[in-house]
């Protein structure tokens, strides 16, 4: 996994404030005080919830980029705002016969069921407790491989026994289970009928398609370490899902949506350039020409692990985003992939950026990632939908939090 986004941030985040020549002869506590007097956001404002790690590595300068310590905080953060948080998640009644007005979705990178360190074993039913306490009509999941033969990682191999158990719990839940095509596909649970279901690869066209990897477990390799199996199945995947608006007694007037395209997504970990013209960029645009491509007008919700953090979800903590920006460009990342953007213009609101209600409070939310960055979102576009809620759970069963929203389906919207 050492390729994977949080990994290349981790070994720099805020190292990279005293390494980068513009401000090596600076502390990272010298760095910030500066910012501070020049009017930038510090420390959590009354209330807010901010990840604890960049606190930490203003106090101390050793524990900056420190793995461990980034892993610390992740986890003593969801577990002290689990309560907060979760207990502000309103009730929802299942979409159906008792309400057709909202539909409540959650998406969440599970991490393969591996836990926040990759070396736990978190349990099916574990991770179902988290999913029923809100209720959701659709489930999103990332990082859902079922196969662990093509490695030699006997704990990788349990992991994926664990999701396959997994899919017959929410089987057994009411939700209908699909999964995509890839290395490291996404999975969809559906309470509400599939009218329609669809992998979409989304590196089947661009330059960087025969560099796309997926480091899970250990690939099989020979006595002298070589990598013997190849060609396997490495592209990312998004999982389009068309559910039925009308089912369960759900009656919809003439100028309502009778149906939703539900796209979880879960674009790549590397972006191979600094610029906002890399592989995310080109899988967000071979999706988009996906969903342009729909003959109705229903609503369209694009979810998932997009892998980037926006520069927007720092704005009460702006000494966080002049660390982490320092550690991009010093491994070639871009600020700015381009995704968000794109998203933007082909129509799509971020849930982060609604006007809607939020259980964490006012502004950007607190990170849904243990590098302390929000890279989980659901985006909406279309008529008849609108964010009624936006809201992150505490949870210490992945690297990242889930991420739960409801969506207003009506007429008026």
């Amino acid at each position: 996994r050492a390729e994977k986004f949080g990994f290349f941030l981790l070994q720099t985040l805020a190292r990279a404030a005293t390494r980068h020549p513009a401000c090596r002869a600076r502390s990272v506590r010298q760095l910030v005080k500066e910012m501070s007097s020049a009017g930038a956001s510090v420390s959590p404002t009354e209330g807010r919830l901010t990840p604890s790690y960049f606190a930490a590595a203003l106090e101390n300068d050793e524990v900056v980029g420190d793995r461990k310590v980034m892993l610390r905080c992740f986890e003593e953060d969801a577990a002290a705002w689990g309560a907060r948080l979760n207990e502000k998640v309103e009730p929802h009644v299942s979409y159906g016969p008792e309400q057709h007005t909202t539909l409540r979705l959650m998406t969440w990178n599970i991490n393969n069921l591996c836990g926040v360190r990759w070396d736990g074993a978190v349990t099916a039913s574990q991770l179902m407790e988290t999913i029923l306490s809100v209720n959701p009509d659709v489930v999103c999941l990332q990082e859902t491989t079922v196969d662990g033969t093509p490695y030699t990682d006997p704990h990788f191999e349990a992991a994926c026994t664990r999701v396959v158990e997994l899919d017959a719990a929410l089987e057994a839940a009411g939700f209908t289970v699909h999964r995509g095509v890839a290395g490291n596909p996404p999975t969809c649970g559906s309470r509400l009928p599939v009218l329609h279901t669809e992998s979409i690869d989304l590196d089947r066209a661009h330059q960087w398609r025969e560099r796309v990897k997926t480091h899970i477990g250990k690939l099989t390799r020979d006595a002298d370490g070589e990598i013997t199996t190849k060609g396997l199945a490495q592209n990312r995947a998004a999982l389009h899902l068309e559910l039925d608006l009308t089912a369960g007694g759900g009656v919809r007037g003439d100028s309502e949506a009778t149906s939703i395209d539900i796209f979880n997504a879960h674009l790549h970990h590397a972006n191979y350039t600094p610029t906002a013209e890399g592989i995310r960029a080109a899988e967000m645009a071979e999706l988009l020409s996906r969903v342009a491509q729909r003959e109705r007008p229903s609503p369209a919700v694009i979810a998932g692990d997009f892998n980037q953090c926006r520069e927007k979800d720092f704005e009460h903590n702006s000494a966080g985003w002049k660390i982490v920006s320092q550690a991009l460009a010093k491994f070639d990342g871009p600020v700015d992939d381009g995704v968000s953007g794109a998203l933007e213009a082909a129509g799509f609101t971020a849930c982060w950026d609604a006007a809607a209600t939020r259980n964490y409070g006012d502004g950007p939310p607190p990170g849904t990632h243990w590098t302390g960055t929000t890279v989980d979102y659901v985006y909406l576009a279309g008529k008849n939908g609108v964010f009624q809620s936006a809201n992150v759970l505490g949870s210490g069963l992945s690297d990242h939090l889930p991420v739960v929203v409801d969506i207003a389906l009506s007429s008026d919207t």
